[in-house]
């Protein structure tokens, strides 16, 4: 459902640079072939100037500010320069043509010994947004793996995680697992938790794995519509009554986040009592998603028998490590 909403503010977006770069040619009476130019700056300039709001809304409750884990000029460009990226990627090419990007699920353990993970986009997403952690989940050999979407985008968590209920009982009939593997990016995090909380769920849940997910809100969904929004704000009536359940929370957790989140604020809202943290620096909301390190440390967490998260390999946007289960929220 959300795929063709994107194609349809692509083609305006091309319209429009088309109306803008021919009207500038004409103002300044060149060729009219350099109107064209107007395509790409308009297809480029709406996800910069979202990424620039992002990071304006988030500065004032930047957990780097309160823990000194400041960036320098050049990381922080880079910092940037990777999340208008990702954002460029995500809603021009990955999205609006999702169905050339999501496939079925891979065969992983193969029957009987098949360890199924199911994918949870965030809000405003689908599930091509897992296009390049898929890709890292397939060369370890992880799977069967599956993306799931959760529809209609405005909707309400609760209708979602009913709708992953479903979804779960299907992939265990397919697998004859007994127990499946959630991974949440953002909202999609807080989605697995619900789902746990509703009635028998969360004994077929292995674990959860959540990357971005703002378990106690963020300032940014006071920007968004629809039900999910209203949801996600700090300090909503919905996230008090999740964080009050305990069976939200039945199953090991590793919540892996950013101190440089630019859509999670503050970031410490990522941070779960009783899961494991993995905190990284110098990446941004969206990035998430096609970093190296959250890709092997999503690998190595779903691989391991135990609890737990093995050492990881040192990054360019720096990993601070991994941290003991959170035992509340700071």
């Amino acid at each position: 459902m959300l795929a063709p909403v994107l194609r349809l503010a692509l083609a305006i977006e091309v319209v429009l640079g088309l109306w803008l770069g021919l009207t500038i040619t004409r103002a300044f009476e060149v060729p009219a072939g350099w109107g064209l130019l107007g395509v790409p700056v308009v297809v480029v300039g709406v996800p910069l100037a979202a990424t620039m709001l992002s990071f304006l809304v988030a500065m004032p409750f930047r957990h780097a500010h309160d823990s000194g884990s400041r960036l320098g000029l050049w990381r922080g460009l880079r910092w940037f320069a990777c999340e208008l990226a990702a954002l460029s990627m995500l809603y021009v090419l990955l999205q609006p043509f999702e169905r050339r990007f999501v496939r079925g699920p891979s065969q992983g353990g193969g029957q009987g010994t098949a360890r199924p993970v199911i994918l949870l986009h965030g809000i405003y997403c689908n599930a091509a947004s897992w296009w390049w952690m898929r890709r890292r989940l397939d060369c370890r050999g992880i799977g069967p793996v599956y993306a799931l979407d959760v529809e209609p985008p405005l909707g309400s968590i609760d209708g979602f995680a009913r709708q992953l209920a479903r979804f779960i009982g299907h992939v265990r009939t397919a697998t004859g697992a007994e127990r499946v593997v959630l991974v949440g990016h953002s909202m999609g995090g807080l989605v697995a938790r619900a789902c746990m909380a509703l009635p028998g769920l969360a004994p077929q849940v292995e674990k959860l794995l959540t990357i971005g997910s703002p378990h106690h809100g963020s300032r940014h969904a006071r920007l968004g519509i629809g039900a999910n929004s209203r949801q996600l704000e700090t300090g909503s009536d919905w996230l008090c009554r999740l964080n009050a359940d305990p069976a939200s929370l039945a199953v090991p957790i590793v919540s892996i986040y950013s101190r440089h989140d630019n859509f999670v604020a503050p970031q410490e809202s990522a941070v779960l009592p009783g899961a494991r943290l993995i905190a990284l620096e110098g990446v941004g909301h969206l990035a998430l998603l096609f970093d190296r390190v959250v890709g092997r440390s999503l690998c190595d967490a779903i691989e391991e028998p135990e609890p737990g998260v093995a050492p990881l390999a040192a990054h360019t946007s720096r990993q601070v490590g991994t941290e003991p289960a959170a035992a509340g929220h700071p």
